[in-house]
């Protein structure tokens, strides 16, 4: 019975944590080495690729819908729930970022 109540208190707890956020993994998924062999040769005058590299992929619609979700800049939206996009690194990992809609032109441009 103990086990259970700490369970709940724990997903209350992340619920409402500012850690909980809204973290989403985001649209960058990585290539299969089949999936990579698919990819169109490099040309003679391209850079050569690394030693080691990841091949990802981007679901463009994936990312448009998430970053409409993005709470506008220096709103209380953006305090009590940012958007947390994880975006892929070169040597690998993937880091978190913290995104916010933060408009610079005018609604009618």
């Amino acid at each position: 019975m103990r086990v259970r109540g700490s369970l709940h208190l724990l997903m209350l707890a992340m619920l409402f944590s500012p850690l909980a956020l809204l973290a989403i993994d985001g649209p960058f998924h990585d290539l299969s080495p089949a999936a990579s062999g698919l990819l169109p040769a490099r040309g003679e005058h391209d850079a050569p690729l690394p030693a080691r590299y990841r091949t990802l992929e981007l679901d463009l619609g994936a990312l448009e819908d998430l970053l409409a979700m993005a709470p506008g800049e220096r709103t209380n939206a953006a305090l009590a729930a940012p958007l947390l996009v994880t975006l892929p690194f070169p040597d690998g990992s993937d880091r978190l970022f913290r995104v916010e809609s933060s408009p610079i032109l005018e609604a009618e441009l």
